[in-house]
């Protein structure tokens, strides 16, 4: 998963890049009048396209790694995701920084559910268990 979205990253940069070097002017070099008015024509319709698709894709692969560093110290990645989203991925990450850190998660030794390390009966399915047989089983 961590290949992919470094793969996406890079792609959405790369757009990125090239579309601003297309805004700014690189390109045709020593070509003939019509060449330059087709590329000219080309360049308007392809070269905001690039920017602003990769800006987004940058912008959403970003608020996935903050949702996944979110879930791996123990808040919603869900939650994380949105807010990245809708605010900025640096930011995110700052708030996931920030916040109170990991809380211990574990599973119910019978349903398999998540359950919190300080509860003495599973919410699922009522279970009651010994913490010193669950906490074997701490999820990271």
């Amino acid at each position: 998963m961590k290949n992919r979205l470094s793969i996406l990253l890079f792609i959405g940069l790369f757009s990125f890049v090239s579309g601003l070097i297309l805004m700014l002017g690189g390109g045709s070099g020593d070509a003939t009048q019509f060449s330059d008015e087709v590329f000219n024509s080309t360049r308007l319709i392809t070269a905001p396209i690039l920017v602003v698709g990769g800006f987004v894709l940058c912008w959403i692969i970003l608020s996935i790694a903050c949702g996944n560093y979110a879930r791996n110290r123990g808040s919603s990645f869900l939650g994380f995701f949105i807010f990245s989203v809708l605010i900025s991925p640096l930011i995110g990450f700052i708030v996931v920084f920030i916040s109170t850190g990991k809380s211990e998660i574990n599973k119910c030794p019978d349903c398999a559910e998540f359950i919190k390390s300080e509860a003495n009966v599973c919410k699922h399915c009522g279970k009651r268990f010994d913490l010193k047989v669950v906490k074997n089983k701490t999820i990271d």
